[in-house]
């Protein structure tokens, strides 16, 4: 029997957890061992991909058994401590899951950049150890597609809504663009340093200079911007060189001043945008912005991503949709191909009996037309017991096809 689309994708399972039911330190334990779990999984079952990032672990399995969804539904909750929540979800409830995951909006932060990428390694490890299907391998391919056209064709991912991604948008939405100008990175912590890796990635400055009481982790900061000219400087220096910057992130703990009202007069830098708390800078109404700044940023970006969200959702329903024809073409192109086998070996086989020939002092033309006619009355021969039979019964289904035409061409191969 011919399976239709739907009935493929009632094959995939998902099982796991995220941050809405499970503590980040739960999801830290599962996505570090992710690999050894990938490859338990993946020897157990008929397909796998494991997806694990801070904020969830989800195996995506091809026609799991019961015990196998039970043993992972076990390890999350003892790893857990016992107070980890399951969540299972079945066929298209899955697939459109992982599309939504796929595109961002099942993320903390709606539009999240990272997961896209998350969601490709997953299914390229999963794939590289042989744990995949053919079945997995078009669901994720259509994820991947599916995240990748949310996020060309709508806003759903323009616009810091962390704090870190809002400091740089906020400078960009006051100056225009970041593009040659000189930037200035106070502190190498994790914020310095994601402000240098995103600032860098969105636009090339014509200098970064890098201000820490450690010159050595300074250098780690100043490495995330590779082909841009800069400097790692001593904290103390900050007041000196200051008027030499165009924009200044500051991100610095303990509480006190970096800088102060007087060090900031004139017209550099332009901004200065703090994501330390406590403030680390004065307040200077329109160039200095700090957290309460940052936060309106943030909510004005999510605004902006939540009236994209239809469009979003449009966008994956469209790809389910493509995914289900797909699906359901693929009976038809497993018959074709092993049609296709048969005639490309009924070929061969009546192309050396034709050249046989030349031994007789045949012409070539004539060896080739005398191939060419064997071997399409053949074919014709196939097809007339196809159209018999369907004219016997009325109609034929797609298997009765396959085996007609399968079962008529192997025998005119061995005669």
């Amino acid at each position: 029997m011919a399976v239709t689309g739907e009935a493929l994708t009632s094959r995939v399972v998902m099982v796991g957890t995220n941050i809405n039911f499970a503590r980040r330190e739960v999801l830290s334990r599962l996505e570090g061992k992710w690999e050894d779990i990938l490859r338990d999984l993946g020897f157990r079952s008929r397909g796998v991909v494991v997806l694990a990032t801070c904020n969830r672990f989800e195996a995506y399995f091809d026609e799991p058994p019961k015990s196998l969804l039970a043993h992972v539904a076990s390890m999350i909750v003892s790893t857990a401590g016992g107070r980890g929540a399951v969540v299972e979800l079945r066929g298209i409830d899955a697939i459109r899951h992982l599309f939504r995951v796929a595109a961002g909006l099942e993320s903390r932060i709606i539009g999240d950049h990272e997961v896209l990428g998350q969601v490709r390694l997953a299914w390229l490890k999963a794939r590289e150890l042989g744990f995949t299907t053919p079945l997995l391998d078009e669901v994720f391919h259509k994820a991947l597609r599916a995240g990748s056209r949310v996020r060309s064709e709508t806003g759903i991912s323009r616009g810091g809504v962390g704090y870190i991604g809002a400091a740089v948008q906020l400078s960009e939405r006051v100056l225009g663009s970041l593009e040659g100008l000189k930037i200035g990175v106070v502190g190498a912590g994790m914020a310095a340093r994601s402000i240098a890796n995103l600032l860098c990635m969105k636009s090339k400055p014509s200098l970064l200079l890098v201000f820490n009481r450690t010159v050595s982790r300074g250098r780690e900061v100043l490495a995330l911007c590779g082909g841009v000219d800069g400097e790692v400087l001593p904290l103390d220096a900050l007041r000196e060189l200051v008027r030499r910057i165009d924009v200044l992130y500051v991100a610095v703990g303990g509480g006190h001043l970096v800088l102060s009202e007087e060090d900031l007069e004139g017209n550099t830098p332009k901004i200065v945008i703090d994501v330390s708390n406590p403030p680390a800078t004065p307040r200077v109404e329109g160039r200095v912005f700090h957290m309460k700044h940052l936060e309106e940023e943030a909510r004005r970006a999510l605004r902006e991503r939540l009236k994209w969200l239809p469009a979003a959702e449009s966008i994956i329903e469209s790809e389910l949709k493509d995914l289900l024809e797909l699906l359901a073409k693929r009976p038809g192109r497993e018959a074709s191909r092993s049609v296709a086998r048969l005639l490309s070996r009924l070929s061969q086989r009546e192309l050396a009996r034709a050249t046989s020939s030349l031994k007789r002092e045949v012409p070539p033309d004539e060896v080739l037309e005398m191939a060419m006619n064997a071997y399409t009355k053949k074919v014709v021969r196939a097809l007339q017991r196809l159209f018999e039979e369907a004219s016997l019964k009325g109609s034929v289904t797609l298997d009765e096809v396959e085996e007609i035409l399968v079962g008529e061409l192997s025998r005119l191969i061995r005669d």
